[in-house]
């Protein structure tokens, strides 16, 4: 079978969100677990903040994303170009 980008994208998104969501249902259980654990874990989070914000850069950045957006606007009434 031949996994193409697509549907490599559309798997592991559907991983980290079960095992994000696994994590956010412990909530209850956070208190019992040693700080050095959680302290690992804000580490953790802070790298997947920055994965995704470096993500979401790539995918904005891309040509596509803004073509069936108009990247302005005409104001009618005060007759001024709004650019975005």
């Amino acid at each position: 079978m031949i996994r193409t980008g697509v549907t490599k994208i559309k798997n592991n998104s559907k991983l980290v969100n079960k095992y994000l969501n696994n994590i956010h249902v412990m909530n209850d259980e956070l208190l019992g677990i040693d700080i050095n654990v959680l302290e690992e874990l804000l580490n953790d989070i802070d790298s997947w903040r920055t994965c995704c914000d470096e993500l979401e850069l790539k995918i904005k950045s891309h040509p596509q994303y803004y073509a069936d957006k108009k990247p302005y606007e005409y104001d009618d009434e005060n007759k001024e170009l709004l650019i975005y």
